[in-house]
Formats: C-alpha cells, sequence, structure tokens
C-alpha cells in the first residue's frame, strides 16, 4: 500500500468512527464552538436527525 492509499483508508476510517461517534451520541441539543470539526459534527448530527424523524 503506497502513501496515498494509506492516506485514504485512514480518512475512510476517520469518516466512518465520526458517523458511529455522532449516531451514538445525538441528542436534541449541541453545543458547538464553530471550527472545522464543530461543523462536520454539526453537518452529520443534522442528517441524522432528519432520518431519526421520519
Amino acid at each position: 500500500m503506497n502513501s496515498t492509499e494509506n492516506e485514504n483508508a485512514m480518512a475512510e476510517e476517520l469518516v466512518e468512527l465520526m458517523k458511529v461517534s455522532v449516531k451514538e451520541n445525538i441528542t436534541d441539543a449541541v453545543l458547538l464552538s464553530g471550527g472545522l470539526d464543530s461543523s462536520i459534527i454539526a453537518c452529520l448530527a443534522s442528517k441524522y436527525a432528519k432520518s431519526n424523524s421520519k
């Protein structure tokens, strides 16, 4: 596996871990700082909140 493939694999794993974490910890309210990581969490939480309300 070359370094680009390794980086892509790690990025994919990170995305999956974040999805699982947000899904398992989503609540009605989320307090965020406004940074990049908070934006990613808010985006994922919004996606899962919409799918849970259907």
